[in-house]
């Protein structure tokens, strides 16, 4: 399965960023952007707190996802490490989220919304979660063993040796394209 980046790039994040480079605090709140765009306060509180789930913003200094606060400060996510327009290969899917090498060959999770599909196919070589959609799992079953990626982010040799092999493997156009820095 081949995504391409598109990055979080909608209206209210373009007016977000707007709104951050003009503040000191380099944030805005959903007063300020509600009164820009014409929604009333809670509304833009609504659709903040619904970019926030799909990894768009993030918020500063308190617990936004439950947040009933229009003054909570926020900021744009800027994903660094991944560019626009690119294709990446979905090496698994959790959830709502694809995992795929980042710029920087990190095996990252990323929210699916940020992404276009430009070719659904999928390995037959995954297992398929039979949880409901926002718990399945569907990629290499030997990936979601419990810990595999706190052991692979911990820097575990073993694992990582595991996880590159399996890669050049099944996945081996992207491994010529990106193969492991060492």
């Amino acid at each position: 399965m081949i995504v391409q980046f598109l990055g979080n790039y909608d209206n209210i994040c373009q007016i977000a960023r707007k709104v951050s480079a003009s503040s000191p605090s380099k944030s805005f709140t959903a007063d300020e952007l509600a009164a820009i765009i014409g929604l009333s306060p809670s509304k833009m509180l609504e659709i903040l707190v619904d970019l926030y789930h799909r990894d768009w913003i993030v918020c500063l200094g308190t617990v936004c996802s439950e947040s009933t606060n229009s003054q909570a400060k926020w900021s744009v996510r800027e994903h660094w490490s991944l560019t626009v327009d690119r294709h990446y290969e979905v090496l698994a899917i959790e959830a709502s989220r694809y995992r795929l090498l980042n710029n920087v060959n990190d095996p990252c999770l990323f929210h699916r919304s940020l992404f276009q599909i430009v070719d659904p196919t999928v390995p037959d070589f995954w297992s398929h979660s039979s949880e409901p959609e926002e718990f399945a799992c569907n990629g290499p079953m030997h990936w979601h063993v419990p810990g595999y990626w706190e052991r692979y982010h911990d820097e575990e040799v073993a694992i990582r040796d595991n996880f590159w092999k399996f890669v050049k493997e099944r996945y081996p156009a992207t491994f010529q394209e990106r193969k492991p820095l060492r």
